[in-house]
């Protein structure tokens, strides 16, 4: 229900997608549900060009490879992080979920900022002995996490993985060969 402000080509097109579904939605009758996700991270999403799911994939698979993870800047400010896994349980949960109305908006996240230190910890704990270094200078830090709550009321769901937790997880897929670049 906030405001929302594109700083920028990428974001404006992700609102202007909102629009044209809510008129679509108006025009036919159609219930829609658009839902807005933090930062992704995890298997695949990186695939389609996100400068930080690639990023956030790459300070974790370095250390893999025993070498040193970089931070860049997509990742070396703070911000909201979600795990793909709890990405892929927000959709179920919105196409499973009874007719909500003619179009509405929920965000989808962790519900907690995360820095690069937290990133690094949650990597050392099942990576120890892992080493990064700093390459760059952060982006668009985020001020406050998104409010959940229309996903906890409208769609039953919330976050299942922790920043570590969903690290843990995602390198144990690596390691399993379930993860590939």
């Amino acid at each position: 229900d906030a405001p929302t402000v594109a700083r920028g080509v990428y974001p404006a097109t992700k609102l202007a997608a909102e629009h044209m579904l809510e008129a679509y939605s108006d025009a036919h009758g159609l219930a829609v549900v658009a839902l807005r996700f933090a930062n992704l991270f995890g298997r695949g999403t990186y695939v389609g060009g996100s400068r930080g799911g690639a990023a956030f994939d790459e300070l974790v698979r370095a250390p893999l490879r025993r070498e040193v993870a970089r931070i860049l800047p997509a990742v070396a400010g703070r911000s909201e992080w979600l795990y793909a896994k709890d990405a892929a349980r927000a959709i179920v949960a919105a196409v499973e979920r009874p007719e909500l109305g003619r179009f509405t908006v929920v965000n989808i996240g962790s519900g907690r900022l995360s820095g690069p230190d937290d990133i690094v910890a949650a990597i050392r704990a099942v990576v120890p002995g892992a080493e990064f270094a700093r390459a760059g200078e952060p982006g668009r830090e985020r001020r406050q996490p998104f409010d959940l709550t229309a996903a906890k009321h409208l769609l039953g769901w919330a976050p299942s993985y922790t920043l570590a937790a969903a690290v843990a997880d995602y390198v144990a897929d690596i390691r399993a060969g379930q993860a590939s670049p």
